[in-house]
Parts: structure tokens; C-alpha cells; sequence
């Protein structure tokens, strides 16, 4: 029988390689970059898969040896710019834009959704799971014209967050749409010191 290796990137996430109707798991960092030593020396097929981005070309013929890079571009569903934190006393007010750079075929706007942490890793995998923070998301769930009438973006506004005085936290607005995993395109994060 011969099998195709087909290498499936799922950035911020996973590395799926499915080869001899088996799947292997590797992790791949936040920044997209992966270092792996579970796969043979090779020729793979590559394809970023289940990340928060439109879906892209596979890339074929890669051969893999004891140092090999492969670069992806994507397009990502959406993008948070404009990213502000600002604090009054010990209430945190976030603002972003959610700019959305193809609209036709876009899935859903699903929420928009402020994450704070008392670590430099802060994002849907590390954040202060509290529903009084939770419950400060906006919900869209609609098609993005049907939020953003006319135009490819909006801005939006968060909080406030109430916080403890004398912590230091980190904060970042992430935006999804309803394809596949629900994954996150971020803003940059902030460090917010309340005294």
C-alpha cells in the first residue's frame, strides 16, 4: 500500500503527522514554532490546520532532516489591533479594534473576550477563570455584517475588571469565530501594575 505523510500544523497548539494510518501529537509553542525529534527523516506533506486562520495550501514535498524549517503564511480570521488598557483606582478598562481582513466566507463572529493573568503567559489556555471576569465578554454569535454593517472592523470596549491593589497583572483581548476549535487571534499583551 502506499501511504502519503501528511504533516498537520495546528499552530499554538498541536502537530498531527499522520503516516501509516497513525496520528502523532507534537506540541508546537505560542509564537507558532515547533522543535520535534518524534519523526523520521523524511518527505512530508505539511498543512496548518485548526488554527485561528483562513485554511491554507499544503505544502508538499518537505523534506525533513536534522534541521529543517518550514515557514506558513495565513491569513488569520481576525485581527485585534488598537489594543488599550487603561486603569482608574483599581478598575481596568480594555478597548481593541476586531478588523476582519476577508469578510466573504467568514464563519460566525463568535465573542471578543479580555484575559488577565498573573503571569506573563496569558491567553485561553492561562488566565484568571473568574465568572466576574468572564461574564464581561461580548457575545456576538452572528455573521460579521450582521455585527459590522458596513465596514471590516469595530471597536470594542471591556470591563471594568476589578483588581487587587498592589498585584501585577498581564491582560490581552482575544476575538474568534465559530470554526472548528474556537481558537483566538490576540492582541498583544499588557502589563497593568495596580499600586
Amino acid at each position: 500500500m502506499n501511504m502519503k505523510k501528511i504533516l498537520y500544523l495546528m499552530l499554538g497548539a498541536t502537530l498531527f503527522l499522520l503516516a501509516s494510518c497513525q496520528k502523532i501529537s507534537l506540541a508546537v509553542m505560542s509564537d507558532g514554532s515547533y522543535n520535534n525529534t518524534k519523526l523520521f527523516s523524511g518527505t512530508y506533506n505539511m498543512l496548518p490546520y485548526d488554527g485561528p486562520f483562513w485554511p491554507a495550501d499544503t505544502v508538499k514535498g518537505v523534506v525533513l532532516g536534522k534541521e529543517t524549517q518550514q515557514d506558513f503564511t495565513v491569513t488569520p480570521y481576525l485581527q485585534v489591533l488598537n489594543f488599550n488598557a487603561t486603569l482608574s483606582d483599581t478598575l481596568l478598562t480594555l478597548t481593541c479594534t476586531v478588523r476582519a481582513p476577508k469578510i466573504a466566507g467568514l464563519p460566525n463572529f463568535y465573542e471578543v473576550k479580555g484575559f488577565l493573568s498573573l503571569t506573563t503567559f496569558c491567553g485561553n489556555a492561562n488566565y484568571i477563570n473568574i465568572a466576574a471576569y468572564n461574564d464581561l465578554r461580548k457575545q456576538i454569535k452572528k455573521a460579521w455584517t450582521a455585527e459590522v454593517p458596513s465596514g471590516d472592523s469595530k471597536n470594542y470596549t471591556l470591563g471594568p475588571y476589578k483588581l487587587k491593589r498592589h498585584y501585577t497583572y498581564y491582560v490581552r483581548i482575544g476575538a474568534n469565530v465559530d470554526a472548528l476549535s474556537r481558537r483566538n487571534n490576540y492582541s498583544e499583551i499588557l502589563k497593568v501594575v495596580v499600586p
